[in-house]
Formats: structure tokens, C-alpha cells, sequence
């Protein structure tokens, strides 16, 4: 279904440096346009995600290793990259688990 992107106003001065993204084009499509959108748009999608899931911050461990580490970055690329995917096609509480 269709994201609730609540009763917020929208800020149609305000785009992405990157890529030139409005919150406008964001809220149609669903998509970032660069990896900056995530430091520019990470506001409005935490308010998103915290709609979905009551919370947007993950409570777990912290890698201890350098090998650990480099996999848990490993990882969090793939995961940001199912994170826009789930976001593109509109699978919200899935991207909200992914978060």
C-alpha cells in the first residue's frame, strides 16, 4: 500500500545537494536519488519508519573485531540497499524492519 507520510507540511524549498531530490519527488517515488538523500532525507524517513514500527533505532551488539566490523559494514550496505528497494516498491513495514 501507499505510505502515510502523516499531515507533516511539505518543505518544497528543501532538496537533496546531492542529486537535486525535493521532498515533493520523494514522497511520489518512494526513492532516493544519491547516498546523500539518506543524511538529507533521514528526518522524514525516521518519522516514516517510526510510524511503522513505534521505534527507529536498533538495540543490539557492537562488532569487536576488525573482521567483525568490516562484515557488519558489509552488511549494512546490503541491508541500505534492500532498504531502498523496499522503499521503491512500497513495502514499508518490511523497510522499517530492514532500519
Amino acid at each position: 500500500g501507499m505510505v502515510d507520510w502523516g499531515s507533516d507540511s511539505v518543505d518544497k524549498g528543501k532538496s537533496c545537494p546531492g542529486c537535486g531530490l525535493t521532498e515533493v519527488e520523494l514522497r511520489q517515488n518512494g526513492r532516493f536519488g544519491c547516498g546523500q538523500c539518506y543524511q538529507t532525507w533521514a528526518t522524514l524517513v525516521n518519522t516514516i519508519i517510526g510510524r511503522v514500527q513505534g521505534r527507529t533505532a536498533h538495540t543490539g551488539k557492537i562488532p569487536r573485531s576488525a573482521g567483525e566490523r568490516a562484515r557488519a559494514q558489509r552488511e549494512m550496505g546490503e541491508l541500505k540497499e534492500k532498504l531502498q528497494v523496499a522503499i521503491r516498491e512500497e513495502r514499508f513495514e518490511d523497510a522499517a524492519r530492514l532500519r
